[in-house]
């Protein structure tokens, strides 16, 4: 493997430092801001080779790409040489980075939500005898969007049941309560 050049070490310092000062905290509230900016990084440094999948966004169709499609695509430029070393090539380089850049730009409770099951994060490479687990920028990614709107849907539920007693109480002196219950039984 060739020693990396000054320029290669100051583009991978730019490409992979955190997005903003304050860490992401996985707050769905502040999700649509960070995608904003990671899509800047995205766009600056070339990495829309890697965030398109099957001709879908990663960062603004992620939910529609299954993730099988994910993990399919890094399959398909990660590789290994006869002695079970990863083949490093562009595609992996810039997933490496944007994973360093994605990790730099949250913090330690945005980051739990996402490692809560580490072997969904890697992509297993084999040859022959060997196995390798590699992280992947854009897996880690859909799996961190996907768990904090999981985080969210859940929230927005337990927050509406919540209030069920109140609206059930506020319906039941006016006879509504009846009509609900028909037509909760319809559904």
């Amino acid at each position: 493997m060739n020693t990396p050049q000054l320029g290669d070490k100051i583009k991978w310092t730019e490409t992979s430092k955190n997005l903003v000062e304050k860490p992401h905290d996985g707050n769905p509230l502040n999700l649509k801001m960070f995608l904003e900016r990671l899509a800047d990084r995205v766009t600056v440094f070339g990495w829309k080779i890697i965030t398109s999948i099957k001709g879908k966004d990663l960062i603004t169709q992620y939910s529609m790409i299954p993730i099988e499609y994910y993990r399919d695509e890094a399959k398909s430029y990660l590789n290994l040489d006869t002695t079970g070393e990863l083949v490093v090539n562009r595609k992996a380089q810039l997933s490496a980075q944007m994973l360093t850049c994605i990790q730099a730009s949250i913090n330690d409770e945005c980051e739990i939500k996402v490692v809560t099951r580490r072997d969904n994060l890697d992509i297993k490479v084999k040859k022959k005898n060997h196995t390798v687990n590699v992280p992947s920028g854009k897996l880690y990614l859909r799996i961190m969007m996907s768990r904090i709107n999981i985080d969210s849907t859940v929230s927005n539920i337990r927050n509406t049941v919540s209030e069920l007693g109140n609206y059930m109480a506020s319906i039941h002196s006016n006879g509504s309560i009846w009509r609900l219950r028909s037509n909760t039984q319809l559904l």
